[in-house]
């Protein structure tokens, strides 16, 4: 009866956890343990890989940019080329 339970728990976490990635957004994939801070990636992570940004040690879950896609002030994630076609045109 025991197993049964946990294949159950294990069961109904898989189906919340595609749940929470069917919620999120275009170009964004369901993270559950991420830095606040440096949550999403950024252009100015992009155009200054150098300049690491400080990354709080805390925890945050929640829909976050894919990798080699970076979040924009409107809150969608767009391919990291965007980051060069902005700093072009200015």
């Amino acid at each position: 009866m025991i197993m049964h339970d946990i294949v159950q728990a294990d069961a109904a976490t898989l189906r919340h956890n595609r749940d929470l990635e069917d919620s999120c957004g275009e170009n964004e994939e369901w993270t559950t343990c991420k830095s606040s801070s440096c949550f999403d990636k950024i252009c100015d992570d992009v155009l200054e890989p150098t300049k690491m940004r400080p990354c709080t040690r805390d925890c945050k879950s929640g829909c976050t940019c894919k990798e080699g896609y970076v979040r924009e002030s409107d809150g969608n994630c767009y391919e990291e080329d965007i980051c060069i076609d902005t700093t072009d045109e200015e």
